[in-house]
Formats: structure tokens, sequence, C-alpha cells
């Protein structure tokens, strides 16, 4: 696999871009990350995950707009962010993904520094790994629906910022596959806030609920599409918390209720089961897929 690699980059200015020369592309295998590196010792570091159909990527200014706001929130020296498309799109044409379903990552980190919780001295270059890879759509998932089960939201409040530091979602998302699971979804204080890696929404009495964009989630580029899509479809959207309590007293009333997790790489994935409580027939529900199907018609005409 050809990845970009560049640790000795240091912006100038404010527009810093991103050299494209050709000593930066290598084999993944060739990559060497120093053990000093800050996203090693402590995590510090963001990144950001974009997904291209057929060579199309994605809602592509909307992810380089949250990477902005990522750099901008951990004070990562700022650059062009748009200096990152030409890179991107050199790495989809080494990997012969220009007619594929591919996967974008995107890391930046602090850099490499002698271990010290505060910031290095301005200077130090950043290091950034780009890769691409195949990514294959989980349509017999989408199709029959999984479940999720309901964990405690462990995580720290800033979780708008999509930094690497993963553990308590790493931990949550094994109890979920130890539980049979596709997807944990965590409660603070008493709410939903989201998956491990997803956006939760629920439509109830065909009104979509979704936590509000604050800084106990993380501001998904599919869940502003999908928001985007139940306007065109007439379908109400509250952004306000949901109670898990008032969720499961709702689904076992059997009140019309359905529930998606939402992201770029899993893009909409029905909920048939929280916990040991099925939803409704145990079957995505009709609204969902409509709005499924309007995702991927989206992505299908890129």
């Amino acid at each position: 696999m050809a990845v970009y690699f560049n640790n000795s980059f240091v912006p100038e200015s404010d527009q810093g871009s991103l050299p494209v020369e050709e000593a930066y592309f290598m084999e993944k295998n060739a990559v060497r990350i120093a053990p000093d590196d800050r996203g090693f010792t402590f995590g510090d570091g963001i990144y950001e995950v974009l997904k291209a159909y057929s060579g199309n990527i994605f809602a592509e200014q909307m992810h380089l707009s949250r990477l902005a706001n990522s750099l901008a929130a951990i004070r990562l020296p700022d650059f062009d962010t748009t200096s990152l498309v030409p890179i991107m799109q050199s790495l989809l044409e080494r990997n012969n993904l220009e007619q594929l379903d591919a996967k974008i990552y995107i890391q930046i980190t602090r850099g490499v520094a002698p271990r010290d919780h505060a910031f290095p001295k301005i200077g130090v270059p950043l290091t950034v790994f780009i890769s691409a890879g195949l990514v294959m759509r989980k349509s017999s998932l989408i199709e029959s629906g999984v479940k999720a089960i309901l964990t405690d939201d462990i995580r720290w409040s800033r979780c708008d910022i999509k930094q690497i530091g993963l553990l308590a979602g790493v931990l949550a998302n094994q109890e979920a596959k130890e539980a049979d699971a596709y997807e944990a979804l965590f409660v603070r204080n008493g709410f939903i806030t989201e998956g491990t890696h997803t956006n939760f929404c629920a439509l109830i009495d065909g009104k979509l609920h979704t936590h509000p964009a604050n800084n106990y989630i993380l501001p998904g580029v599919t869940r502003a599409v999908v928001i985007a899509i139940c306007n065109e479809l007439n379908i109400p959207v509250i952004e306000e918390p949901i109670a898990a309590a008032d969720l499961q007293q709702t689904i076992s009333d059997g009140a019309d209720v359905e529930c998606m997790v939402l992201g770029t790489i899993t893009e909409i994935m029905p909920i048939i089961q929280i916990d040991d409580l099925p939803i409704g027939n145990r079957q995505p529900g009709e609204l969902t897929r409509k709005i499924i199907s309007n995702f991927q018609k989206i992505t299908t005409n890129l």
C-alpha cells in the first residue's frame, strides 16, 4: 500500500502547505514513527477519515473543515488543509482505487520531542501520515439491521475534537463485540450521546431525534447529511439529548420507533435491538430505508 508520510513539515505561515514531492510517498511498511513522537507518548494529535466513491471524495470540504477545527482545538500549527486534496487524490491513483470505494485516513501529531507534558518549542516538525485503502459497504448488515448495547460514557468532555486518544471507545467497542453487537452507545448522565465511532439517531413517531452537536459528540459529517436528507423528506429534526430510559420505555410500549447509527465508513446502519430489547419487528423501518436510499443516491451521483 502506498502512503504519504512526512515528519519534517513546519508551516512557514498560517497558510503553510504540505509538500507533495515524490519522496513523501512510500510503501506503508517503510514508514517509521519515532518512539518520542507525541502521538505515541501522549496521544497528542488528531485524525480525520474520509470516504471516496469511485475516486470521488464524499463531503470533502466538510471533512477538511472539521480537520481544521480539530487542529485549532488542540493548538497545532495551522496550515492550508486544501493542500491535502492532491495528496489524497494521488494516493487513490497510486493504490488503484479510482474506480472503487476507499477509506482515506489522515493523522497529524505534534511531532517528535523529549517527553514533557508541555508543548515543545515552536519549530518542532509535525508528523503527518495519510493512507488510502479499499473499503466495502456492509450491505447485508444495512439490509438486516444490527444490535447495539448501552454503556457508560467515560470519555472526556471534548468529544467534538477528533483526537487520537480513543481508549474509552476501544474498550466500549470491545464490550459490544463480546455481546455480539455492532456498536456500543454511550450514556452520559442518563442521556445517549453517540456510539464509539458513530453518531446515534432515533426516529420516534416520524421525527428524527439526535443529540445536539456540542462538546459531548463528534460533529458527524454523515449526521449533517442525514439531517439535510430529513429536511428534504419533510421529516422533522429535533436536536435534543435522548434519555436512554425514555427511549427504552417508548420501545417497550410498542411505539413507532426506528434507530440508526451514522458514520463515514458505517454510512447509515439500522439498529434493530438495544441490549436485550428488540425494536419493532426487528427489521429496518420504512423511514430509515428512505433515508438510506436517498443517501446512496447522493454517493452514487458524486
